[in-house]
Formats: structure tokens, sequence, C-alpha cells
């Protein structure tokens, strides 16, 4: 059977007041789904291996500190990075757009 993986969401979590560059996050939520896979791969900084489970998968990547204060990723930077699959067929995805932010909470 055919495998498929898509990217539903990515979002950036926020690194904090006093980091650069401005809107600098210091980890990346990544969240899709996968058909006929027990498992994808995420490579975004470092390869992540992420769980299928009823369909969908989650993976938290930790952004590269650069230095002190700065952080190798910021919202409405364009990311791009691949999902594949674990077992090496030709099933993957590409994503590459603007990091969006978190939700901002309910006022």
């Amino acid at each position: 059977m055919a495998c498929t993986i898509t990217v539903t969401s990515v979002i950036g979590i926020p690194a904090g007041p006093g980091f650069n560059p401005p809107g600098a996050v210091s980890a990346i939520v990544v969240t899709g789904t996968a058909t006929n896979l027990a498992s994808v791969i995420v490579n975004l900084f470092v390869a992540v291996q992420a769980q299928v489970t009823n369909g969908q998968w989650q993976a938290t990547i930790a952004v590269p500190q650069l230095t002190k204060t700065q952080y190798a990723a910021a919202c409405g930077e364009t990311i791009t990075f691949l999902v594949t699959d674990p077992t090496g067929t030709e099933c993957g995805t590409e994503w590459s757009q603007p990091l969006d932010a978190p939700p901002a909470p309910p006022s």
C-alpha cells in the first residue's frame, strides 16, 4: 500500500524576552497526518522520529541556541524541512513556509 505524509501545522514556541532575533523561538512543534506508516522522521535541525497514532503525529524540535541570547529561528522566517518514512520508501513531504507564532491567549 502507498503511504502519505502531510504537515498540518508548524508553530514556533517563543524563547521569551531578551532573545534575538525579535520573535525568536526555542522550539518548533510540527504536527501532521500519515497513512500506512507507524512513524515518520521530521528532519528539522536534527532528525526526530514521531509515532503515528490514529493517523496523526507530532514532534517538538528544539531550536539551536547560537549564543546566550540568540536562537537559530524566529516567527515569520521561512522554515524548510522534510518529513520522511523511516523505512526508506519514496513517501515524504517538504515544508517551506513562514513560521507561525502560537495563537494569542484568549482575552
